[in-house]
């Protein structure tokens, strides 16, 4: 094949790809508010892990990254949209970037107080700056204008559980893990609030459950067997921890 021939292949297909990612670009910026909106919630659910996994980092910041750039496409085509503020603070949260999230939580509230997306963000903020009180108060009107999203029950449940309310906190997460029967951080929060009210019996039977669902999870076996102890039988917790090490060491070689 001769230079001119190969030159204009070369031209070609950098044309091509020039008009492809022009393409995108413009589908991109096509992209509608709702459907940025729904997209960056998608991308956020993504990091509401039902497994007791630790999400990969890699993994987490991709995700936000996404939910980053549909939130902009949304910005930029409603800038006082409550919601997407309020999504937008929901970023910048778990990024660490408290600051920020709180000055476009408050916007978003400021925007729309009866918006179950601001509430829910502010309720988060307000957490994180350890004031409670507020926080119990924005996840309460969230949840007055959507009880049906988990996410934000499960917000509440957390804080009551970090509260020592623990009579409220249990019913929040019963209604979960009736809604989400296998959702493994439902019913482990549901095994630690039985376990901190000495309802030994129930957290006996949240955790083998668990153990039903994830039996070669170590940390698992652990919290039961600490379970059985406080309940007076050392024999079956010493047979429970020696399944956990044995799990444990069987992980770390496998690792190495």
């Amino acid at each position: 094949m001769k230079f001119s021939q190969v030159k204009f292949l070369f031209q070609s297909f950098k044309l091509i790809a020039l008009i492809i990612l022009a393409l995108m670009v413009n589908c991109t910026h096509k992209i509608s508010y709702s459907a940025a909106v729904d997209s960056a919630k998608v991308e956020l659910e993504m990091l509401n892990r039902t497994t007791l996994e630790t999400i990969d980092q890699d993994d987490f910041n991709q995700h936000l990254d996404r939910a980053e750039h549909f939130i902009d496409i949304a910005i930029s085509q409603q800038p006082d949209s409550a919601e997407a503020n309020g999504l937008y603070a929901r970023v910048l949260l778990a990024r660490g970037d408290v600051e920020q999230a709180y000055s476009y939580a408050y916007r978003a509230f400021q925007l729309d107080s009866l918006n179950y997306q601001a509430n829910l963000s502010m309720g988060n903020v307000m957490r994180r700056l350890g004031d409670l009180n507020s926080a119990e108060l924005h996840y309460k009107r969230a949840l007055k204008i959507n009880s049906a999203d988990n996410y934000g029950v499960f917000a509440l449940a957390l804080l009551q559980q970090q509260r020592k309310h623990f009579t409220e906190a249990e019913s929040l997460l019963v209604i979960l893990t009736e809604r989400e029967p296998h959702n493994l951080r439902f019913l482990y929060s549901l095994a630690t609030v039985y376990e901190e009210q000495f309802d030994l019996i129930k957290s006996a039977e949240v955790y083998e459950q668990l153990l039903e669902m994830e039996n070669d999870n170590p940390e698992l076996w652990r919290s039961y067997a600490r379970v059985i102890e406080m309940g007076g039988d050392t024999n079956r917790a010493r047979h429970y921890n020696f399944i956990a090490d044995s799990l444990q060491y069987h992980l770390h070689d496998s690792l190495n």
